[in-house]
């Protein structure tokens, strides 16, 4: 593991996300894809520690589309494991 590893991987995983709404699987493809350009091999763990960083970091939000009102900590913790089941 590179000495910077989780920070590329957590600007790669903000900036697939920067300009719209990305569901998992393609955050996930293009994260690999990005990291594969550097000679980093990643995995579906290593892209949702990613997302968790920069959603608890508060630079990008999880969503999840539902008419019940949660607290921000309920929806960060539902979409990760929404992303990490391949629910979305």
């Amino acid at each position: 593991m590179m000495h910077d590893e989780p920070d590329f991987l957590k600007d790669c995983v903000v900036s697939e996300v920067s300009d719209d709404y990305e569901n998992f699987e393609i955050v996930l493809k293009s994260t690999k894809r990005l990291a594969a350009s550097k000679g980093i091999k990643v995995g579906e763990n290593e892209v949702v520690d990613a997302l968790q960083r920069a959603i608890s970091e508060g630079l990008i939000s999880a969503y999840t589309l539902s008419p019940v009102l949660h607290t921000q900590r309920e929806l960060n913790t539902a979409q990760i494991n929404f992303m990490r089941f391949g629910i979305m």
